[in-house]
């Protein structure tokens, strides 16, 4: 199994989604031919100012972007990668998107910075932001060769 190719993971990213309108998820997001997933690392909740901030902690006594590493390090293949992550994430709507569910998938720069959003439904969308631009330009070309057939 190797990044770029048969997964690609962005380690700070900025997520919305439309199941949590007013909230806006730090995270780290693994994208795969078959399933987008948005793992939290802090969730705001804000209307004009911040009102909530949720931190998480999926993996005791280390950095979630460290247990990940270690994660994907122990794994031998993307089929098995994915079913743990999902088991990990609960299978939750709000962090695990079926590719094959999707009407569109789109990649789109503003000011440098680039957004993918993924759509099934008005009710069921998730934009991830890149925070550093030369990841989010690699995560573009990546997603453009995987997801083609989406209209990206």
């Amino acid at each position: 199994m190797k990044h770029g190719e048969d997964y690609f993971i962005v380690e700070d990213t900025l997520s919305m989604n439309g199941r949590q309108r007013l909230k806006q998820m730090e995270c780290i997001s693994i994208l795969t031919s078959k399933y987008i997933f948005t793992i939290p690392i802090k969730t705001s909740s804000f209307l004009i100012v911040p009102t909530e901030i949720r931190q998480y902690d999926l993996f005791r006594n280390k950095s979630i972007a460290q247990g990940l590493n270690d994660l994907i390090e122990a794994i031998e293949d993307v089929d098995e990668l994915e079913m743990v992550l999902i088991k990990l994430l609960n299978n939750d709507p709000k962090c695990v998107y079926l590719v094959s569910n999707a009407n569109t998938i789109k990649a789109k720069a503003f000011l440098g910075q680039i957004t993918m959003k993924y759509v099934s439904s008005k009710q069921d969308f998730v934009t991830i932001t890149a925070k550093k631009r030369a990841v989010g330009k690699e995560m573009r070309v990546w997603a453009e060769d995987k997801y083609a057939s989406y209209n990206l």
